[in-house]
């Protein structure tokens, strides 16, 4: 066991640096809402100044770029052997929203061998193990084999934007870690998302006659059942033996006007993931195509309204780089371990895309990520930074 239960809930008390620097960090609020609430409050800015002092501290070149006005990515270098390579470990600053949480998120605190707080699993844990990693390495006096580039942009948490107005500037590196929760096992493959409209079309009429209108909240219960009843065995001929097949998610409805009118419009909002590889309009003409063919005439016309798209990535098992991540994380962990896949999307997506190899790691379990009660298991947080620290150094090899 690699952490013993504190007596003390706060984190400043612990015996390990790593613990007290994400105590540090879960106590900066740095909630990204959505990009026109965000631009106002620019949450990213006190957890980027705070990184950019600690960086600074044990010797990194600080560099700071502008996605858009007070929101910033940040940048540092620890200066390697190899110059002309770069190891990038990557982790976004922003958290999601703390509406509904039912412990204290700003208010870190030890229990029993976990930490509490928003952002302790998503994503500030990997923000502190990477951070630490850097802090060894720099410390023990030998340079790192190759430059090691710390990235913590914002946004992520809002569609990837920090990272992908990276991706945008033309920032590669040799090999990155992308900071998400995987229970420190290298992820070689994600999904991607696609965020799409659809609305389907009636005739109003009263109330009290509605056999003389055409209800469009009617017409979308038949797509509905389509989306429910049809498409999960076609989406399932598609199938990865990592990621599984594609799926599609209605989040959201909206319909109609008042109790006494027939709806004339009826939209739902919905949520699909796909395969890397996947060209995601392509994805939702074929799947309109198929509600089309399944719910018949009776759902009337379709309309779609394209909303946006996160890439996927993944990367071949047999990389030398992913060799290395599962080495290292093998001779910490202590057992063998293979590589997973995810179906969520992250910053690995346009990072990835741009010419960067990549492999998604870091401490905790997914499932507490945007959680009520989001926690980190601290024995993670230690075995992370521990497996950061070497492959930093095995990059080399």
């Amino acid at each position: 066991m690699w952490v013993t239960k504190m007596t003390s809930t706060d984190p400043g008390n612990h015996c390990d640096r790593v613990v007290r620097l994400l105590g540090e960090l879960v106590a900066i609020p740095s909630v990204n809402v959505d990009p026109a609430q965000s631009d106002t409050r620019n949450p990213e800015a006190a957890m980027v100044a705070f990184l950019e002092r600690r960086l600074a501290d044990f010797g990194c070149q600080i560099e700071r770029r502008t996605v858009r006005a007070g929101r910033q990515n940040l940048l540092a270098r620890l200066p390697g052997v190899d110059r002309s390579k770069t190891l990038m470990l990557e982790a976004h600053t922003d958290t999601v929203g703390v509406e509904g949480m039912t412990i204290d998120p700003h208010e870190p605190r030890i229990q029993g061998t976990r930490m509490t707080g928003r952002g302790t699993c998503d994503t500030k844990g990997s923000l502190a193990a990477f951070v630490e990693a850097m802090h060894r390495v720099s410390e023990s006096g030998q340079p790192p084999p190759w430059d090691v580039l710390f990235v913590g942009p914002m946004g992520e948490e809002t569609g990837c934007e920090g990272a992908s107005a990276l991706a945008k500037e033309g920032l590669v590196a040799d090999a990155a870690l992308v900071g998400e929760a995987t229970g420190c096992r290298p992820m070689i493959a994600h999904k991607g998302a696609v965020w799409w409209k659809l609305s389907t079309e009636g005739t109003t009429a009263h109330g009290s006659s509605p056999h003389l209108g055409i209800s469009a909240i009617h017409r979308m219960a038949r797509v509905l059942d389509a989306i429910e009843s049809d498409l999960p065995a076609r989406l399932g001929a598609d199938c990865d033996p990592l990621l599984g097949s594609p799926t599609i998610n209605c989040g959201m409805i909206r319909g109609g006007e008042k109790p006494n009118v027939v709806p004339g419009r009826c939209t739902i909002e919905l949520d699909s993931r796909i395969l890397p590889g996947i060209d995601p309009r392509q994805h939702v003409d074929d799947v309109v195509a198929q509600l089309r063919s399944c719910a018949g005439e009776t759902a009337g016309p379709l309309q779609v309204e394209f909303l946006g798209a996160f890439a996927g990535f993944q990367i071949a098992p047999d990389h030398p780089f992913v060799a290395r991540c599962l080495s290292q994380s093998a001779s910490v962990l202590g057992e063998p371990v293979e590589p997973v896949g995810g179906a969520f999307f992250s910053d690995a997506g346009p990072l990835a895309a741009a010419g960067t190899p990549c492999v998604v790691f870091g401490p905790g379990d997914i499932a507490k990520a945007h959680s009520p009660d989001e926690y980190l298991e601290l024995d993670q947080l230690l075995k992370c930074a521990k497996i950061t620290e070497q492959i930093i150094r095995a990059v080399g090899s």
